[in-house]
Parts: C-alpha cells; sequence; structure tokens
C-alpha cells in the first residue's frame, strides 16, 4: 500500500491541511472548499473544521488503496497562514 503525505499546520487558534490544488481538482471537491481555507499559488490550505473533513472523506473513498498519513505541525504564534489570499470558491479555474 503506498502512502500520502500531509501537513497539518496549527497554530493557538485554528489548523489548516496543506494540500496540492490540483488534488482538489482530481477529487472533484475544489467546488465544495469554503473561503475560510487559503490558496498559495498551487497549494491549498483546508480550514479544520469542514473542508479538512470533506477532503479527507473524498481521499478516502476515491483512493482506497493509498493511506493517508497526516503529519501535525504546530506553532505557538498565528500562522502565517492567515494572511495569505482566501480560497477563490467562485473563480475555480
Amino acid at each position: 500500500m503506498s502512502k500520502a503525505t500531509f501537513i497539518y499546520h496549527q497554530d493557538p487558534g485554528h489548523g489548516w491541511l496543506q494540500v496540492p490544488r490540483q488534488l482538489l481538482v482530481k477529487l472533484g471537491i475544489e467546488d465544495k472548499i469554503t473561503v475560510f481555507s487559503y490558496l498559495n499559488g498551487t497549494t491549498v490550505y483546508l480550514e479544520e473544521d469542514c473542508d479538512m473533513s470533506i477532503f479527507i472523506e473524498a481521499f478516502k473513498a476515491q483512493c482506497p488503496d493509498v493511506e493517508l498519513d497526516i503529519v501535525s505541525n504546530h506553532i505557538n504564534v498565528d500562522a502565517s497562514i492567515r494572511n495569505m489570499r482566501p480560497w477563490p470558491a467562485l473563480e475555480i479555474a
């Protein structure tokens, strides 16, 4: 079984799962992601309350032979993710 590793960034107030934008497209969920997630180039940071769960559910359903590995990265100050551009829910390319 292969493994896909994703980083779960957390600061004192919130958390985001870092995933490639193209993977959201491949899974067909890019239109389900809210503006509470962030975009930085080709990387999306999925907010932990809703969008992260949407991703995990779709990933497990569509990639049953791939082990999902989530690695935590906790920092004690506000994450720079908070300053990134909100996910463009209405401008999917």
